[in-house]
């Protein structure tokens, strides 16, 4: 058995080991910083280097496109009132244009009936141009008639809620609403003041209507001439009134039909000779063409 010199010796031994050992390991990383010639902490600031560089340049691109950005809305507010007086010239400008056209056409349209009048051939002419001038909507109209008027359903009432959705009336629906009340017996029509005719579109151009590429604003106003005998009820238990109906039940749409007398519309805008033909077209129907449907139902 050991005595207490050989336990104290086998102490020394491991002691003096362990000590060995911590100073090697200690040793280590101030070889490998010094061989590299560089402090552990600026070493570690080249390596961050290349990070910190791309942070700047996407730093420095970040500031030019807001900069950028800023400039393009200030060039555009600065250059808003410009465009709105040029767009108000040019209305301006179509509009007197438009009003010269429409007294053009009443003299040359007096001049040709006053010429007709000469003889029994030209008063039958007359009266023929007289019946393709309303059917072409060429000339103003005036007469007993009803009225309906179409909006948007209230904010809050369209799917999804939160007082901010609106279910809207689409191009598709008065175009429906204008083939029902020529199905009805309508003899002219016209939308907020936009008289339709055989080359009249309604369309959509973004969230805009249009009538003969003009646009409308709601609510929307059709007038109809016709025979008030029979227009509103033919109307509203016709496709158009089903139709407007089921937008009211489905999506809050409001539409509301009533009878006018003294309606005057007039006469259209889009009115041009595209083909003539010396021979009389086959058939005595009528002349209208229903408004083609070019948008799915919403």
């Amino acid at each position: 058995m050991p005595g207490p010199n050989a336990a104290s010796l086998l102490d020394d031994i491991m002691r003096s080991a362990l000590e060995v050992e911590y100073e090697q390991a200690a040793g280590k990383r101030p070889d490998s910083n010094e061989r590299n010639g560089l402090p552990a902490g600026r070493q570690g600031w080249l390596r961050a280097l290349p990070m910190l560089a791309l942070l700047v340049l996407i730093g420095v691109l970040v500031v030019s496109s807001v900069a950028a950005q800023r400039g393009n809305a200030e060039r555009l507010r600065a250059q808003r009132p410009a465009l709105v007086d040029r767009i108000e010239d040019q209305t301006a400008r179509v509009e007197a244009l438009q009003r010269q056209v429409d007294a053009l056409r009443q003299q040359v349209a007096a001049a040709t009936r006053a010429e007709l009048q000469l003889t029994t051939a030209g008063r039958q002419l007359a009266a023929d141009v007289d019946a393709l001038q309303q059917a072409t909507a060429a000339v103003p109209a005036a007469g007993d008639g009803i009225r309906v008027v179409v909006d948007d359903a209230p904010a809050g009432d369209g799917a999804g809620g939160g007082g901010r959705v609106r279910n809207r009336i689409y191009d598709t629906d008065l175009q429906r609403l204008v083939n029902g009340l020529w199905s009805a017996g309508a003899e002219a029509v016209a939308i907020n003041g936009q008289r339709i005719g055989p080359m009249t579109a309604i369309r959509a151009a973004g969230d805009a209507i249009l009538v003969g590429y003009r646009p409308l604003t709601r609510p929307y106003t059709v007038e109809a001439i016709g025979d008030t005998r029979t227009l509103e009820a033919d109307f509203v238990d016709g496709p158009g009134g089903l139709w407007l109906r089921g937008l009211r039940e489905n999506y809050g749409i409001r539409f509301d039909v009533t009878t006018r007398s003294n309606l005057s519309l007039p006469a259209s805008n889009q009115v041009g000779l595209t083909l003539a033909s010396g021979h009389p077209a086959s058939g005595t129907g009528d002349r209208r063409q229903p408004i083609e449907q070019e948008r799915s139902t919403p």
